[in-house]
């Protein structure tokens, strides 16, 4: 019964010093993301919105974000330069876009955190945020699949 207690208190031993050595670093994500309108118009300005958060456990230096109405697009449709977010801070990035050149019934919207890879992070598969959206074409109401008279 000793042994058992002994093997246990090293299992724990080992994994309290495992969970304090390991390497502080940070991790940025995207942690919200919204359009207005919500259902963008062909061709009229579009206000986006996101947040980019640190759910790591260090500070992360500066890093820049980026938005591409498309994720096909080659222009940027906004970009930012932030200069570094506390572990578990954040900060909310806003931009109006002039507008999509098109309609499109689905498109995916893009953001990448840390573009540059300037932030050696704990883990960098979650820099990338995918969207599905709609571009409406002006005069259609996406709600209701009608045409929109003015009178």
């Amino acid at each position: 019964m000793i042994g058992l207690k002994r093997y246990f208190l090293v299992i724990g031993l080992v994994a309290w010093l495992s969970m304090f050595m390991a390497e502080a670093a940070p991790d940025l994500f995207v942690s919200e993301f919204s359009l207005t309108p919500e259902t963008p118009v062909q061709g009229s300005p579009v206000t986006v919105r996101l947040g980019v958060y640190n759910m790591g456990t260090a500070p992360s230096g500066p890093f820049s974000v980026q938005w591409w109405p498309g994720e096909n697009y080659q222009d940027l449709g906004c970009s930012w330069d932030v200069e570094g977010l506390v572990a578990r801070g954040g900060r909310i990035l806003t931009c109006t876009y002039d507008g999509y050149p098109s309609w499109y019934s689905n498109i995916n919207t893009k953001v990448v955190v840390d573009s540059g890879g300037s932030v050696a992070e704990s883990d960098e598969a979650n820099n990338i945020f995918l969207k599905p959206i709609s571009v409406t074409r002006p005069g259609f109401s996406h709600l209701y699949g009608r045409a929109i008279i003015d009178t």
